[in-house]
């Protein structure tokens, strides 16, 4: 199969008229990294699904790969709710987390079978007082796994408010049909583990049918990004065992249904940045690279971390330890910070694993957000 690289290569060989900034969307890659997942998940547990998390990456294309592979669709406000319903998800394909108090759609979404996951007990007792039958309801806990981080989501386990949980589904007001947790900073495959145990806890103390662990983990990505973190990286299939494991243990015929929440894991390898370099110079020693997009329109990943770069030219002059600059006038401006390659002004550069947090989260500051292609479009 052709990859993406290639078919710009080609493309840029044959009439050199790709107009840059440009996402490049590659839908097959996504497609295996989705397959990939859910069936290493099935393989240690079989009732298991995945909720493609939508405020990730919106495109379409992704989209649609989710509901042909039968997945959810996981949602956090009223604009991706409307999202989802728009794509074609039924009710009952739906899984609407979030802290925004959008009742309507909460109360009809969990009315048509689709999954809510209230933050707190305030919501909760919004949506009973507006309910006309009994509430099937999910709920967010919080809970501590050891990772020394207090989030601010969910509902504390060891507080009162769980306990009024308890006694809200004893007085028939109520029914819980899924626990939910998203613990963050905790990618680690001992924490997953721990993650998992506790919500099995929690969904056999609640009567739980659907247990959603949230996501947060880390996926497929390239080598010189996965160095970067300092940490061991597990592959799809090292997380299915660990936690997969732990609830073929403790639903041994399958009685609940598992569910992850992911975006990142799938999507960050399923798109690239196009750009240009705009302008090379050398200040002080120190050689700055220009290019036609922002850091914003890269995404999350270059905040902390070098995002995979490649310049494609084969006689361009060979830069060291060079950083590459949006095209904005902020100082802080940086999509990489310590490039060594060819480069040279005119050339494109294709910044890769930006697929997570980069093509929604950008904007139109100072320049506009550059527009969205498939790569058989190229």
């Amino acid at each position: 199969m052709i990859s993406t690289l290639e078919k710009i290569q080609q493309r840029l060989m044959s009439s050199g008229d790709l107009k840059t900034p440009l996402y490049i969307a590659d839908k097959s890659d996504f497609k295996r990294n989705i397959t990939d997942f859910i069936a290493a998940f099935r393989k240690y547990y079989p009732n298991y699904n995945i909720g493609y998390s939508f405020k990730t990456n919106y495109c379409e294309e992704f989209i649609n790969v989710v509901k042909e592979v039968g997945g959810y669709a996981e949602v956090v406000s009223p604009k991706e709710y409307q999202l989802a319903r728009n794509y074609g998800f039924d009710y009952s394909q739906i899984i609407y987390n979030g802290v925004i108090p959008d009742l309507d759609d909460k109360i009809r979404c969990a009315n048509h079978g689709g999954i809510v996951n209230v933050d707190n007990v305030g919501e909760l007792g919004s949506l009973i007082g507006i309910s006309t039958a009994l509430l099937a309801i999910g709920v967010r806990l919080n809970f501590d796994i050891g990772n020394g981080i207090v989030s601010r989501f969910g509902i504390d386990v060891e507080s009162k408010g769980y306990q009024e949980i308890i006694e809200l589904q004893r007085r028939g007001l109520i029914k819980i049909k899924c626990v939910h947790c998203h613990i963050s900073y905790a990618r680690g495959l001992s924490y997953f583990k721990k993650r998992a145990e506790m919500m099995a806890k929690y969904a056999k103390e609640l009567g739980a049918n659907i247990v959603d662990i949230g996501g947060n983990m880390f996926g497929r990505m390239d080598d010189s990004l996965k160095s970067q973190y300092g940490e061991y990286v597990p592959s799809y299939e090292e997380y299915a065992k660990v936690i997969g494991e732990v609830f073929a243990r403790e639903f041994s015929n399958g009685e609940v249904q598992l569910i992850t929440e992911n975006g990142t894991p799938i999507v960050s390898t399923s798109m690239s940045l196009l750009a240009t370099i705009i302008g090379k110079k050398v200040i002080k020693g120190k050689t700055m690279l220009v290019v036609d997009c922002k850091r914003d329109d890269v995404g999350f990943v270059c905040h902390t971390k070098n995002p995979p770069c490649k310049v494609l030219s084969n006689d361009s002059d060979y830069v060291e330890h060079a950083t590459i600059y949006g095209c904005t006038c902020i100082e802080n401006d940086i999509i990489h910070r310590d490039y060594s390659g060819l480069a040279n002004v005119g050339d494109k550069i294709l910044i890769s694993n930006v697929g997570a947090y980069g093509c929604n989260v950008a904007n139109d500051f100072i320049t506009p957000k550059p527009r969205c292609v498939c790569d058989d479009e190229i």
